[in-house]
């Protein structure tokens, strides 16, 4: 028999299918109670309002880019396995045909309750501060070459994918793979990704 936790886990991890599938405000409680076999007091025990959900979503998000990149951003290192993720992880979506954490809040902004935009915001604040950190590690050690201000760059990077993945996604294309090809050549680096064991 399952734990509380379990349950809080196991509705978290469809609430965030469904959001990369539908956006925030494309699902309800029943959409996650049925699948899950329980009832809608049980979703309501974990997260009372889907604000709460939403909260709880988003900042899964932030913990998840503070653990992966907290000793990056304090220590730095080599920038190219942080790039490579970051692109990794857009290729995942589009095979997924789902949406990216950000994407999520950005397309229901103007329906979202101010507690959730806040949180979209801290996390997109914080995943530019990690890629704009990424390209400047790596401007300096000379791995990548670019124009501009790092900070520009990682926006203009940011927005390529996201854009790339909506493209592929309407079109059901390699328009992500295309993008990212782009993304390579404008920062000096390699169009075909390093070979994995």
């Amino acid at each position: 028999m399952g734990t509380a936790t379990d349950t809080k886990t196991r509705i978290l991890d469809l609430a965030e299918r469904l959001a990369r599938h539908k956006g925030f405000n494309g699902f309800s409680y029943r959409d996650i109670s049925e699948p899950l076999g329980i009832r809608n007091a049980a979703i309501h025990y974990h997260f009372p309002s889907k604000t709460d959900l939403g909260l709880a979503l988003i900042r899964r998000y932030r913990d998840l880019l503070r653990s992966r990149t907290r000793r990056f951003m304090k220590e730095g290192g080599d920038p190219l396995p942080h790039l490579e993720a970051l692109f990794a992880s857009y290729e995942r979506l589009s095979l997924d045909q789902s949406i990216c954490p950000i994407s999520i809040v950005a397309v229901d902004y103007y329906t979202l309750p101010e507690p959730m935009l806040n949180e979209g915001k801290q996390f997109v604040d914080e995943t530019l501060a990690w890629l704009t950190r990424v390209l400047e590690v790596g401007r300096d050690r000379g791995v990548l070459r670019f124009d501009g201000e790092p900070r520009e760059k990682a926006i203009g990077t940011l927005a390529a994918l996201q854009g790339g993945n909506q493209i592929a996604r309407l079109r059901e294309d390699d328009a992500l793979q295309q993008t990212i090809t782009e993304l390579r050549r404008g920062l000096g680096l390699p169009v075909a990704s390093p070979a994995k064991d």
